[in-house]
């Protein structure tokens, strides 16, 4: 079993960490240290090929190694193309490597039924998921909404925490706090004024803002909040 990795990217030293930990051989090609023909050797030798590239550049590498089509591989979430299998791994990856065991717990997600049912031909460990093409919009917008989005917003907590002299070290209980509810009870983890439904402090939430363009953040956080209770009190799935 060969398997080649096309980029340089977070995500691609992310996969070149963890495929080395399997038996099967594992080949890189990068713009940057390669050249083409480089490219075109190792695909013509590759059992399956993974563009872990720019969403926006997939399509191209795709239609560039065509003759190997049945074999490619593309990570993007979000990508809808016919001319390569998805296989979304369900995480976030930065600048860090993670503990080499913590990779096959990944769940992947794809769209492609063929990948789905001859999974096994990859030679991974991690749990693989079906879901429909026509729901990978929404399902890769939770994620960014769930992670990066997520992200933005602690970044802001953090920076705002520090200005008065509270450093991370001491600021990240909240967010060790969150994420322990989240994992343990995530029905039930939503805690705060709007739980409670507060509208003094959710008023005074607001106006602590006014000045700041993460009001509207708040702001459609309380309506997504307001829709969400509305449709469970009328017994809708919210």
């Amino acid at each position: 079993m060969k398997h080649l990795i096309i980029g340089s990217g977070r995500l691609a030293r992310h996969l070149e960490f963890y495929f080395k930990s399997y038996p099967f051989e594992l080949s890189l090609w990068n713009r940057k240290d390669h050249s083409h023909e480089e490219l075109n050797h190792l695909s013509s030798l590759a059992n399956w090929i993974w563009i872990v590239i720019r969403d926006d550049a997939i399509e191209d590498y795709a239609n560039l190694l065509s003759q190997y089509k049945q074999k490619l591989i593309h990570c993007s979430g979000a990508l809808i193309t016919d001319l390569a299998s998805d296989a979304h791994f369900l995480s976030s990856f930065g600048s860090q490597l993670f503990d080499l065991n913590f990779y096959s717990s990944i769940p992947i997600v794809t769209s492609t039924k063929s990948l789905f049912k001859n999974y096994s031909e990859l030679g991974l460990k991690n749990p693989i998921y079906l879901i429909a093409p026509s729901k990978k919009l929404t399902y890769h917008a939770a994620c960014v909404l769930a992670s990066p989005g997520s992200v933005c917003l602690w970044q802001f907590y953090f920076n705002e925490l520090n200005k008065w002299g509270i450093p991370i070290e001491h600021s990240k209980a909240l967010l060790e706090s969150t994420n322990f509810n989240l994992i343990h009870d995530s029905k039930n983890a939503l805690t705060g004024p709007w739980v409670r439904q507060d509208s003094e402090t959710i008023n005074k939430n607001l106006i602590g803002l006014s000045n700041l363009p993460e009001k509207k953040i708040m702001e459609a956080f309380i309506e997504h909040y307001n829709n969400q209770n509305k449709k469970l009190l009328s017994g809708e799935s919210p």
